[in-house]
């Protein structure tokens, strides 16, 4: 597998995550929902995700057995990633990204994607510390 491989399953599970508060919930504003509005709970589990936690400018979740932490991107966006966060995820998924369990490993292949441009990293907050595939 390729650090595209796990950026994409990466991605893919963060959409997953969120869109089951979308439908849960009825809103994108998920960081507005949880922190003024008090309308969803800090922690929890909902459905297929067995453990939750919002924090800071993000979320951690559990499904099917693979743990995910993602950071929420300008305009609610959830297909942001750095290199602690793909580890983390990574580790979850050993078997499948074995080359990516520490975030030296990761890092190196994020620097090569941005060389190449396929990746940058626009620092805007939230989720300052973002990468995502250039357009």
């Amino acid at each position: 597998m390729t650090i595209t491989d796990l950026i994409i399953d990466f991605q893919n599970t963060a959409k997953i995550v969120a869109e089951k508060f979308y439908e849960k919930y009825g809103t994108k504003e998920l960081l507005l929902a949880v922190n003024s509005d008090k309308t969803i709970p800090r922690q929890g589990s909902l459905g297929i995700i067995k453990d939750y936690s919002f924090h800071g400018c993000g979320l951690y979740a559990e499904l099917n057995g693979v743990e995910i932490d993602f950071d929420f991107g300008d305009n609610n966006r959830v297909d942001g990633f750095d290199a602690w966060r793909l580890k983390h995820f990574a580790e979850s998924k050993k078997s499948i990204y074995p080359n990516f369990v520490t975030e030296k490993a990761v890092q190196i292949e994020l620097d090569k994607l941005t060389q190449l441009g396929q990746i940058n990293k626009p620092g805007t907050f939230p989720g300052s510390s973002n990468y995502y595939w250039a357009k």
